[in-house]
């Protein structure tokens, strides 16, 4: 997961990240439509009003032009814009704000970046302000792994965003994510 925003390649490849949260889900029909700007608001004022959370994760990356496929999993503590990543296999990744660290244990290695003024982390794009970065397309309401859930399918309003396509996967009652998908174009 990119912390900068780098220049864009026509190599894609998508993330899967599926949170998994434990809430009780609340029954919507298979298929219902659901207003995608009202249902992608209810999700923002939540996870806005949510001082802190942390959560297990599995993550899945694809390459379509390579062919290759990475999965991961872990845990995720986010505070505001703070957020640290402990990944199952090792690496572990921190933002306070105004610097990041990776941690690779393989390599025993730190690399230490600052985060420039005004730049997004992949949190804001899944946690935050969605409805001012992204256009929701659609939502239906779905089975997801035995559970009701709504599908929101949006799209990036900024042209260089840097996931111009996101989907979202809620818990119709108490807007809970269960699983996002980002797709990078880097």
């Amino acid at each position: 997961l990119s912390m900068m925003n780098t220049s864009r390649s026509r190599r894609h490849h998508m993330a899967y990240l599926s949170i998994i949260f434990g809430f009780a889900s609340a029954s919507t029909a298979l298929g219902q439509n659901v207003n995608p700007a009202s249902h992608l608001r209810s999700v923002e004022r939540t996870y806005n009003a949510i001082n802190a959370f942390e959560a297990r994760f599995d993550q899945q990356m694809t390459f379509p032009y390579g062919g290759g496929m990475l999965r991961n999993s872990g845990l995720i503590r986010l505070q505001g814009d703070q957020y640290r990543i402990d990944m199952d296999n090792g690496q572990s990744m921190v933002n306070n704000g105004t610097t990041s660290w990776v941690y690779t244990k393989n390599d025993n290695q730190v690399l230490i970046n600052d985060v420039a003024q005004g730049s997004r982390s992949f949190t804001d794009y899944i946690f935050r302000d969605q409805s001012k970065n992204y256009s929701a397309e659609r939502a239906e309401g779905m089975q997801l792994d035995g559970r009701m859930a709504i599908e929101i399918q949006m799209s990036a309003r900024d042209e260089m965003a840097m996931f111009p396509t996101v989907t979202l996967w809620t818990d119709p009652q108490t807007f809970h994510i269960y699983r996002a998908r980002l797709v990078d174009m880097n």
